[in-house]
């Protein structure tokens, strides 16, 4: 790309901070890998009050609004209809500041959000005045829950109709935003988020079971499947089983299963390298999500070698269709089942385990990776942008 980069004005509705490097990271990671191609400046929601307002992270330009988060992502802060006003307007006010102050107009560029909403809805209003096209990202809970919802679905649907470009994370995302948009499947590019270059196998072998050591890394909410996954470990350890769970992550559902048991652990939010060490460590990566769309941390376990016990929903079964590891799940599969589903890798023993484990060193994962997917990315842009 000859001359200076094109400038992306981007609304996401989540981005790392100081002590949540986790939270969204992908984000970040994914612009930091499009900076050889594009400038990237990112408008954010202020989740805790340490989060400065503005930040410099390597080659990105980082400014956050506030809202009333109580400490927690708007997703999982169950925001009223006034706090989501709030929300939307203080996010726009923000990224209305590439109007106030313009840059950039001589080398093109667009408004990107990533999410459809919220932040596709402050995008599309920002785009609208700055006479600019329109990026969108469909990760997952854009489209999974509130396109759902009939007051959102107008929103969502709108939102969609304005976009020059909408990039999904699944191909079951990209159905649902070309039926909404009003535009052909082919013209949806199917691209999933990255995983950062720490997720490699490890050197040492894992420690063989028992105990048999689950991992659950994400979101503490029931969309994710948490209180499924603790629920049944804890009820496998009171018959007796040498079972226990770690769960990585934050979320509403936390408090409710502090000091449940010692065969559940809550772990707290981890860096990436806590979440690459609990991996190597643990025998089976557990995710009874009720909806994805292609999801990092299942892309995680598999560049790190660790078998994966999922629901057959959203990305998850393409990440398998040429690889080992995976022990499908129906979705939202009841309590009782899911216990015995995870018996039977239990009764199974170490030598089946082993096998699985074995048989994952010969998986693709190349692709997995972050900079693979921004060139992907990067590409789509540009044939949308010229």
């Amino acid at each position: 790309m000859s001359g200076e980069r094109p400038l992306l004005r981007t609304v996401t509705a989540a981005f790392p901070g100081p002590t949540q490097p986790r939270r969204a990271h992908f984000i970040e990671l994914l612009h930091r890998e499009l900076a050889p191609y594009f400038r990237s400046e990112i408008v954010a929601p202020r989740v805790l009050a340490e989060d400065p307002l503005r930040e410099e992270r390597g080659p990105l330009a980082l400014r956050r609004f506030p809202y009333p988060s109580r400490n927690l992502p708007a997703k999982s802060a169950r925001l009223g209809p006034i706090a989501w006003w709030r929300y939307l307007r203080a996010g726009e006010r923000c990224a209305l500041d590439w109007w106030r102050h313009p840059q950039g107009a001589a080398t093109g560029g667009a408004v990107v959000a990533h999410w459809v909403v919220p932040a596709g809805w402050i995008a599309a209003r920002v785009a609208r005045k700055l006479g600019l096209p329109l990026v969108l990202f469909a990760h997952g809970s854009d489209l999974h829950r509130y396109a759902r919802r009939p007051g959102l679905r107008t929103a969502v649907r709108r939102v969609l109709r304005a976009a020059t470009l909408t990039i999904a994370a699944s191909d079951e995302l990209g159905e649902i935003a070309a039926r909404l948009g009003g535009r052909s499947r082919q013209s949806i590019p199917v691209i999933p988020a990255g995983i950062d270059a720490e997720f490699t196998p490890s050197e040492a072998p894992r420690l063989p079971p028992p105990p048999w050591r689950f991992l659950f890394a994400g979101d503490l909410i029931a969309q994710k499947g948490f209180a499924d996954a603790a629920h049944a470990i804890l009820a496998l350890a009171e018959r007796g089983l040498p079972v226990e769970l770690e769960a990585l992550g934050a979320g509403p559902l936390a408090p409710g299963f502090a000091g449940a048991g010692p065969a559940l652990r809550l772990a707290g939010e981890g860096s990436l390298s806590a979440v690459r060490d609990a991996m190597r460590r643990a025998h089976f990566l557990l995710l009874p999500s009720r909806g994805e769309g292609t999801p990092l941390v299942v892309q995680e376990a598999i560049a790190v070698r660790l078998p994966v016990i999922a629901t057959r929903v959203g990305g998850i079964p393409a990440l398998f269709e040429r690889r080992a590891g995976w022990i499908p799940l129906a979705a939202r599969l009841p309590e009782e089942q899911l216990r015995a589903a995870l018996a039977a890798q239990v009764a199974a023993g170490p030598s089946a385990w082993r096998a699985l484990e074995a048989a994952m060193a010969a998986n693709e994962v190349a692709s997995l990776y972050a900079a693979r997917r921004a060139a992907g990315v990067a590409a789509a842009l540009r044939s949308a942008l010229s």
